[in-house]
């Protein structure tokens, strides 16, 4: 069977779905007052007129309109998105049609391909069409359309985008070893409480301090028959093409921190990037972090590689020094998150509303942590930034002196209340919502966050 003609029908099918959520959100949207916002009528007019052309072939011109028409539609509601002005309740509507346009412009894209044409495409034509659906997973989750997409990312990587030969997975990500000894933050003198393998009572007699279980994951897929400490199976696990948020900069309270979207196989070989030992922590590729990534949202199959511990669904109460904690509100109850970066990366002191299983899959990883009542002298930052703190834990530049900027962390934390611990991969470090805590990457590191 020509392949080509079987991803026309699927293309057609798949482009009827996506017009009958266009026609939903049409209505949605024209609930609106288009004079509050006159961006939103522009946008309920365009994609309003975009249903009417649902009869397709692969060269009608019509077709290459409506691909361009839904280019500047994406952009358009993207920009809407961002906006200030953009009405709160619209925002999920807004979220929705950017995901379904991304989505109808790749699929168009297969859809338009004719491989006898002249005028053939090259790789970036199909990277370019991955990006496009990259994008609404990254942006919007893609939640209703999550299958839609990957079964396209399959197919155009399948058909356009082959995988390289594979090699030996035994091959592994560079890590910077720094000798037997890690250098603990001087702003800690208490080691976390290590615990093995507990059972779920004790558990709950110690789920109010964090504690480590130390070689919980050294089972997991993840550490075995699925490394990802191999380059090679991660680029295999995700195929071609593929994009990720990416934190650039060393330090996200920094003016010059900012983000972008990056190619996945481009930041494993940063990742990979023989830094020399003596190269001083935090330059180089450890300006490229990704952080709090729903990574098997987007790569399913690494989902596979990692389990979730039992200790997840104890349902633990609210801590009697974080009394407003509520579990997270999706079904599950549970957020999953991939933490990448090279060695040298920093996350600043900071706490979370949930409780944390945190698992270190590759490298090493220094966590400093204190409990949630020292926040008045752990000098947080004002707004947005709140749950962040402005002091580096892991400078020596803040070792106490008569003109400290931050003299009561050192007087009221440091002392007795900050605990910290390294560690190894396969450790799993718990720790209750509220906690201040800070992380740093002793080697090329792969975590995963668990909020419960």
């Amino acid at each position: 069977m020509d392949p080509t003609t079987s991803d026309a029908e699927w293309v057609k099918n798949g482009l009827g779905n996506i017009e009958t959520q266009l026609n939903l959100y049409a209505a949605a949207l024209h609930a609106y007052d288009g004079t509050k916002d006159p961006t939103l009528a522009t946008l309920a007019t365009d994609y309003t007129s975009l249903t009417d052309r649902s009869s397709l072939t692969r060269m009608n011109p019509e077709a290459v309109i409506l691909r361009d028409s839904l280019d500047t539609l994406a952009n358009r509601s993207y920009d809407a998105i961002q906006s200030l002005s953009s009405c709160k309740e619209a925002l999920p509507f807004l979220l929705r049609l950017f995901e379904v346009t991304c989505l109808a412009r790749s699929l168009l894209d297969l859809l338009l391909y004719d491989p006898l044409s002249a005028d053939r495409v090259n790789e970036s034509f199909w990277k370019d069409a991955i990006g496009r659906v990259d994008r609404a997973i990254i942006i919007t989750g893609a939640d209703q359309n999550m299958d839609l997409a990957q079964e396209f990312i399959k197919r155009i990587q399948h058909h356009h985008l082959p995988l390289k030969p594979p090699t030996s997975h035994r091959e592994t990500i560079h890590v910077f070893l720094c000798g037997s000894n890690v250098p603990h933050p001087p702003a800690a003198t208490t080691s976390v409480l290590r615990l093995q393998s507990p059972s779920m009572n004790t558990y709950r007699q110690h789920w109010h301090t964090p504690f480590v279980i130390p070689s919980y994951a050294t089972d997991w897929p993840a550490m075995k028959d699925h490394p990802w400490s191999s380059p090679s199976y991660l680029n295999q696990v995700a195929g071609r093409g593929r994009l990720v948020p990416i934190e650039v900069g060393a330090d996200y309270r920094r003016d010059d921190w900012t983000q972008r979207l990056m190619d996945w196989e481009t930041f494993l070989q940063a990742l990979d990037g023989r830094e020399d030992e003596t190269d001083e922590p935090g330059s180089g590729p450890s300006s490229l972090y990704l952080a709090q990534h729903s990574l098997f949202n987007q790569f399913p199959a690494m989902r596979a590689d990692i389990e979730v511990p039992p200790y997840v669904y104890a349902v633990p109460p609210a801590p009697s020094d974080y009394p407003d904690y509520e579990p997270p509100g999706n079904d599950e109850q549970l957020v999953m998150n991939a933490w990448i970066g090279p060695r040298g990366t920093i996350s600043p002191a900071h706490t979370d509303p949930y409780y944390n299983c945190y698992v270190q899959v590759v490298g090493r990883k220094t966590v400093w942590l204190a409990p949630p009542y020292v926040t008045p002298w752990m000098y947080p930052h004002d707004l947005s930034l709140s749950n962040t703190s402005r002091v580096d834990v892991f400078s020596t530049s803040n070792l106490p002196r008569s003109d400290n900027a931050v003299p009561l962390f050192y007087t009221h934390v440091v002392p007795s209340l900050a605990q910290r611990v390294t560690l190894q991969p396969g450790d799993m470090l718990l720790f209750p919502p509220g906690w201040w805590h800070a992380m740093r990457s002793e080697d090329v590191s792969i975590s995963v966050s668990m909020w419960f």
